[in-house]
């Protein structure tokens, strides 16, 4: 189990998964608290899957809308 912010999570997944880099840049953040399971499978290679989809805020912080795009740096 890795518990860390969406970010790192979305970046762990890529990595393990071996996910393209615009898999990453499309890929949205996880909220808060959700639970994503990966799996070997018999025939060899992972699966993964969202198993809880987690708590969302009623308003995005400045670096998660920063992380999605949606605050230009200065």
């Amino acid at each position: 189990m890795i518990v860390s912010h969406g970010v790192t999570i979305r970046g762990f997944r890529m990595q393990w998964m071996h996910y393209p880099w615009e898999w990453f840049e499309r890929e949205r953040n996880p909220q808060n608290c959700s639970a994503q399971l990966i799996e070997g499978r018999a025939a060899g290679g992972y699966s993964d899957r969202l198993v809880f989809q987690g708590f969302g805020m009623a308003k995005p912080s400045q670096q998660e809308r920063r992380e999605e795009g949606q605050v230009g740096h200065a």
